[in-house]
């Protein structure tokens, strides 16, 4: 990328500018910025809310999730347990819960456990679907949609994002995004605009 645009493009034997990509955490960031796009339409009031206020359910299973806030789970420093470490059986281990999830709504809401106070940073895949249930919560299933589907045509483009979803249809937001590079790039540049402005 330079400037506002592509300077150079170079593809894999069998793979284009339209081919889609699975571009796994990425997906946070897409989401990240879908939060902001929420925050700005009056959907969410504020990163400083506790997840507790759109997920109750949390505070019922631990009073601990109280403290942990949108902008914690954004940051990765929520304190919530989050273990890559693979031992038998592998389906019960964290990232394989999350990845392989058949409803991961469920997952996040009933396997998540509090592993110390917010503020240490752990990068944790249960965080960002925390996030999309919040968000899902406070917009609505079709509001967070139609959230996801302005951005793409405001981005400006020109192929269709995909997301790989559970069996209910929920996307695996910390890894199913899949696009197209040159789509990407417009991601990049927008985030890079925003920087400077």
């Amino acid at each position: 990328l330079r400037r506002d645009g592509i300077a150079l493009q170079r593809y894999a034997e069998g793979v284009g500018p339209d081919t889609p990509q699975a571009v796994f955490s990425i997906s946070k960031s897409v989401l990240s910025l879908l939060v902001g796009r929420a925050l700005a339409a009056g959907m969410l009031g504020s990163v400083d809310d506790p997840i507790t206020l759109h997920l109750p359910e949390l505070r019922a299973r631990d009073p601990r999730f109280e403290a942990i806030t949108l902008a914690h789970l954004l940051d990765m420093r929520s304190g919530i347990a989050f273990e890559d470490d693979l031992s038998f059986p592998f389906i019960t281990n964290d990232a394989p819960m999350v990845y392989y999830a058949s409803n991961l709504r469920r997952v996040a809401l009933s396997h998540t456990r509090i592993e110390s106070p917010p503020g240490t940073f752990n990068y944790n895949d249960y965080n960002p679907n925390l996030v999309a249930l919040a968000l899902e919560r406070a917009a609505g299933a079709d509001g967070l949609s139609q959230l996801r589907a302005t951005f793409w045509q405001e981005l400006g483009a020109e192929d269709e994002a995909l997301w790989s979803v559970d069996d209910y249809g929920f996307p695996y937001w910390e890894s199913g995004l899949v696009a197209t590079p040159r789509d990407l790039a417009k991601i990049g540049m927008l985030v890079l605009r925003s920087e400077q402005s």
